[in-house]
């Protein structure tokens, strides 16, 4: 008996003794692969690209005597990894609205002026893809962001001047990307796009609605 006890005495120093050593050396080594691993997916996810498509704009509603006619959005962006499944997007964009008033009346009989007025807005947004890793070629991802716009008048006739007005900018949505090469890529996306200038530009203070784009990415491939 008294062998038998000195026996399980033994052991259990050994494992009282090689616990705490245990412990400290698990987390050196899982410290030691975890920022290569980061520093990975950042280096793969790194890239840029370029997305166009209709923005349906929600209640704008022009007078009788305006027409309006519009091109569809663009936006090249830059992105930067964050991690295997975060990365950091900033982006700008152009969308035009020809704005067309007629006007009855004078010597001349009803004339017509054209105003085009430029939307830029510029987002800094999170893309997040919550099931896949830099390698998958097919990647859904939500993405949400904020930022500022800056709207441009520029009247087509009637010898006004360029106009300037400041504004800020939501925008969220989910889109899915296939990689068809390691550099190269297609994109489809819906996201909502809501700015509100500080002042009425165009036709209103407020432009909203969805966007349905389609772009192409690229991953860059130097490290």
């Amino acid at each position: 008996m008294r062998h038998s006890a000195s026996r399980w005495i033994a052991a259990l120093s050994a494992i009282v003794i090689s616990g705490p050593v245990a412990a400290q050396a698990s987390p050196a080594d899982t410290g030691a692969k975890t920022p290569d691993v980061i520093k990975r997916a950042q280096l793969a996810r790194r890239g840029g690209g370029l997305r166009a498509g209709p923005w349906h704009l929600n209640g704008q509603q022009p007078s009788s005597a305006s027409t309006g006619s519009s091109l569809p959005a663009f936006e090249g962006f830059v992105r930067t990894g964050l991690d295997q499944h975060l990365l950091l997007e900033n982006s700008a964009g152009v969308w035009r609205q020809r704005q067309t008033t007629s006007a009855s009346g004078g010597l001349l009989g009803s004339s017509a002026a054209a105003t085009d007025n430029y939307i830029i807005p510029q987002f800094t947004s999170i893309l997040f893809y919550p099931f896949t890793s830099p390698n998958d070629r097919i990647e859904p991802y939500v993405r949400g962001g904020l930022g500022f716009s800056l709207g441009v008048q520029d009247p087509q006739s009637g010898g006004g001047s360029i106009s300037f007005t400041p504004g800020f900018g939501l925008t969220s949505g989910l889109g899915v990307e296939w990689r068809m090469t390691e550099s190269l890529g297609l994109a489809l996306s819906t996201r909502y796009q809501w700015i509100r200038f500080f002042q009425e530009f165009g036709l209103q203070q407020t432009y909203q609605g969805p966007v349905v784009e389609a772009g192409i990415t690229y991953r860059f491939q130097f490290r």
